[in-house]
């Protein structure tokens, strides 16, 4: 094999990957009805049809609790960006209103690796100010520059 064509078929094959690039999975924080976000230290991959998530729930003791992971899309995506755009809807993260027990206050996904660390309403705000920059994708919920 000489030179140039082994320089060749590297260049090829390297080509060729670039062509079937496949995403590097979403990787989210993944805890249920826990009372302090810090304590979750527990990550888990999501299926290529998902994101990560985070809901904020009240309890009848006024007891609130977190619970977050992976959610499928396309749901959690249009729920987040009607949230997002419609800001005016909302007061303090909750539509404003009579609040059933036991239903969440809050619940967001976004779309890049371990974004659901923090608090429910903080992301959301968060995630209002970057789409306001036109730094957040609304397609995907994930950053962009």
């Amino acid at each position: 094999m000489t030179f140039d064509f082994a320089m060749l078929l590297l260049f090829a094959s390297t080509a060729f990957a670039a062509d079937s690039i496949v995403p590097i999975p979403l990787k989210c924080f993944d805890c249920k009805n826990i009372n302090d976000l810090s304590l979750c230290n527990t990550v888990t991959t999501c299926n290529p049809d998902q994101v990560c998530y985070v809901e904020q729930n009240e309890g009848i003791d006024n007891v609130t609790t977190s619970s977050m992971g992976c959610a499928n899309k396309h749901p959690c995506i249009d729920v987040t960006r009607f949230r997002i755009e419609n800001s005016n809807l909302f007061s303090h993260g909750v539509i404003v209103g009579k609040r059933s027990t036991g239903l969440a206050s809050c619940s967001v996904c976004c779309g890049d690796s371990l974004c659901n660390n923090v608090q429910c309403f903080a992301l959301t705000k968060t995630l209002r100010e970057l789409w306001k920059a036109g730094h957040l994708d609304l397609a995907s919920l994930s950053y962009k520059q």
